[in-house]
């Protein structure tokens, strides 16, 4: 309290709530500036504590930070009661999701998730802890079986593609090409999308005008950013033709990953470095 220079006791007309509370006036305020900023500190004390952890919750997910979030103790209810009923139907719990202690560049985030896997399922669970990361989020996946058979299912990646403010497309078509044609018509230089169709999930953009998908589940040197045309298409997303019409789904990466269900999702995702 050394920037302290004086207290005043105040009486206020119509406050009875603070009147005859000391104040402390610093160097340089008037008596009306030092009572507003008491006002100001006591209103922030009395903010609903729930309401006060999530608010931190999100503002430290594009920042650096020393501290760490505790998904699980403080923000840990999944609002969709599908994808709820899910997690609890295949007993799939959270594990705490703390900050990174720093930005990571893209490529080093591809190294700290990408991990040689084809486990059927595992592609979504990876895309979104790439998601995490770019977030600010310290997540890694490959949970295993359980994990992957929720969120590896079309029924879940829609009601996710559905969450409040988040930016996606849903076509439905008995062709998958056809459906790739009409969601990568619809990608921004620049941003960086979920594509789910055919049997893959990846992180596609478009740069510099040309298509691009996020290999992660293999070797580290052949991870990164690859051509996406109709090769890979066919052989990475094993694209196919159906006889009935088959949904697919182009989901927006910034505007997912500031919505605060997908973020409590992530603590269903993340894993130990150990046990990956």
């Amino acid at each position: 309290m050394a920037d302290v220079e004086r207290w005043i006791t105040i009486h206020p007309k119509g406050n009875k709530e603070i009147e005859g509370q000391p104040i402390p006036v610093k160097e340089g305020q008037s008596n009306k500036q030092a009572t507003e900023s008491f006002l100001a500190k006591k209103k922030n004390k009395a903010i609903n504590p729930e309401e006060k952890a999530k608010e931190k919750f999100v503002q430290t997910m594009n920042t650096p930070v020393d501290s760490v979030v505790d998904v699980q103790s403080e923000y840990n209810i999944v609002e969709n009661n599908k994808i709820r009923k899910q997690l609890e139907k295949y007993n799939v719990k959270p594990l705490k999701v703390n900050n990174l202690r720093r930005k990571y560049t893209d490529k080093e985030i591809i190294n700290r998730v990408g991990m040689l896997d084809k486990t059927k399922g595992s592609c979504t669970t990876v895309a979104f802890a790439y998601i995490g990361n770019k977030m600010g989020l310290d997540v890694l996946d490959f949970r295993g079986k359980n994990c992957i058979s929720v969120f590896g299912d079309k029924n879940t990646l829609e009601e996710i593609a559905n969450l409040e403010n988040v930016n996606s497309i849903i076509v439905n078509e008995v062709d998958d090409y056809n459906a790739a044609l009409k969601l990568t018509n619809k990608m921004q230089e620049g941003k960086e999308y979920v594509l789910a169709i055919g049997e893959h999930c990846s992180i596609v953009r478009k740069n510099n005008g040309h298509l691009q998908y996020l290999e992660l589940q293999d070797e580290a040197k052949n991870n990164g950013f690859k051509k996406l045309n109709r090769k890979a298409l066919m052989d990475r997303f094993e694209i196919a033709k159906y006889i009935k019409p088959t949904k697919s789904f182009l989901i927006e990466c910034e505007s997912l990953g500031k919505n605060k269900d997908f973020q409590t999702m992530l603590a269903y995702i993340n894993n130990d470095k150990k046990r990956r």
